[in-house]
């Protein structure tokens, strides 16, 4: 998605957000840096706590977690 095209879902998610999140809400974000970055602070001013378990992970890394979380191994012989 261009940068522009990011700007407006942003704009659309933050709307949704800042009507469903509540203060002592938790929101976990699942998606890349450049998504969940114009999201966090706004959930976090609303008084909820915004997890990042993929922050600072590569794409492959990325793919593992989810992996690891959904109980998939792959075959390895």
């Amino acid at each position: 998605m261009s940068a522009a095209g990011r700007r407006q879902w942003a704009d659309r998610v933050a709307r949704s957000l800042r009507r469903l999140v509540r203060s002592g809400d938790r929101v976990v974000f699942l998606a890349g840096q450049l998504y969940r970055e114009p999201l966090v602070p706004i959930v976090r001013a609303l008084g909820a706590h915004a997890e990042e378990p993929l922050r600072g992970k590569g794409i492959g890394q990325q793919k593992a977690w989810f992996r690891h979380r959904l109980g998939r191994v792959r075959d390895r012989g």
